[in-house]
Protein backbone atom coordinates (compact mmCIF):
# COMPACT_ATOMS: atom_id res chain seq x y z
CA UNK A 1 0.00 0.00 0.00
CA UNK A 2 2.82 2.44 0.80
CA UNK A 3 4.25 2.26 -2.72
CA UNK A 4 0.85 3.04 -4.19
CA UNK A 5 0.57 6.05 -1.90
CA UNK A 6 4.01 7.32 -2.88
CA UNK A 7 3.06 6.98 -6.53
CA UNK A 8 -0.10 9.01 -5.93
CA UNK A 9 1.87 11.70 -4.09
CA UNK A 10 4.46 11.84 -6.87
CA UNK A 11 1.68 12.20 -9.42
CA UNK A 12 0.12 15.05 -7.43
CA UNK A 13 3.44 16.90 -7.28
CA UNK A 14 4.06 16.32 -10.99
CA UNK A 15 0.74 18.02 -11.74
CA UNK A 16 1.60 21.07 -9.62
CA UNK A 17 0.24 20.27 -6.16
CA UNK A 18 2.09 21.63 -3.14
CA UNK A 19 3.21 18.75 -0.89
CA UNK A 20 2.66 20.98 2.16
CA UNK A 21 -1.04 21.57 1.43
CA UNK A 22 -3.38 20.78 4.31
CA UNK A 23 -6.86 19.36 4.64
CA UNK A 24 -9.70 21.03 6.58
CA UNK A 25 -8.01 20.04 9.87
CA UNK A 26 -4.67 21.50 8.72
CA UNK A 27 -3.24 18.00 8.39
CA UNK A 28 -0.62 17.39 5.73
CA UNK A 29 0.65 14.27 3.98
CA UNK A 30 3.31 14.21 6.73
CA UNK A 31 0.65 14.03 9.45
CA UNK A 32 -1.21 11.23 7.72
CA UNK A 33 1.89 9.15 6.98
CA UNK A 34 3.18 9.58 10.54
CA UNK A 35 -0.20 8.58 11.99
CA UNK A 36 -0.34 5.47 9.83
CA UNK A 37 3.29 4.42 10.34
CA UNK A 38 4.21 4.75 6.67
CA UNK A 39 7.98 4.91 7.09
CA UNK A 40 8.92 4.96 3.39
CA UNK A 41 6.56 7.84 2.72
CA UNK A 42 8.09 9.79 5.62
CA UNK A 43 11.57 9.13 4.18
CA UNK A 44 10.44 10.35 0.77
CA UNK A 45 8.73 13.46 2.19
CA UNK A 46 11.93 14.35 4.02
CA UNK A 47 13.99 13.77 0.88
CA UNK A 48 11.88 16.14 -1.22
CA UNK A 49 11.91 18.83 1.47
CA UNK A 50 8.34 18.68 2.73
CA UNK A 51 7.79 20.68 5.91
CA UNK A 52 7.75 18.35 8.93
CA UNK A 53 6.95 21.23 11.30
CA UNK A 54 3.43 22.22 10.23
CA UNK A 55 0.96 22.11 13.10
CA UNK A 56 -2.54 20.80 12.59
CA UNK A 57 -5.84 22.09 13.98
CA UNK A 58 -5.03 20.53 17.37
CA UNK A 59 -1.53 22.05 17.42
CA UNK A 60 0.10 18.67 16.73
CA UNK A 61 3.15 18.04 14.60
CA UNK A 62 3.59 14.87 12.54
CA UNK A 63 6.05 13.60 15.16
CA UNK A 64 3.31 13.94 17.79
CA UNK A 65 1.10 11.66 15.69
CA UNK A 66 3.90 9.12 15.38
CA UNK A 67 4.41 9.15 19.15
CA UNK A 68 0.68 8.86 19.84
CA UNK A 69 0.40 5.85 17.54
CA UNK A 70 3.63 4.23 18.77
CA UNK A 71 5.49 4.40 15.46
CA UNK A 72 8.83 4.84 17.18
CA UNK A 73 10.89 4.10 14.06
CA UNK A 74 9.28 7.19 12.51
CA UNK A 75 9.87 9.21 15.69
CA UNK A 76 13.59 8.35 15.47
CA UNK A 77 13.72 9.22 11.79
CA UNK A 78 12.04 12.59 12.30
CA UNK A 79 14.18 13.47 15.32
CA UNK A 80 17.44 12.47 13.66
CA UNK A 81 16.82 13.73 10.15
CA UNK A 82 18.30 17.17 10.77
CA UNK A 83 21.54 15.49 11.84
CA UNK A 84 21.96 13.04 8.94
Amino acid sequence: MELENIDKLKEMIATGSNINNCDYDSRTAFHLAASEGQYHIIEWLLKIGANKNIRDRWNSLPIDDAIKNKHFNIVRLLRNYDYI
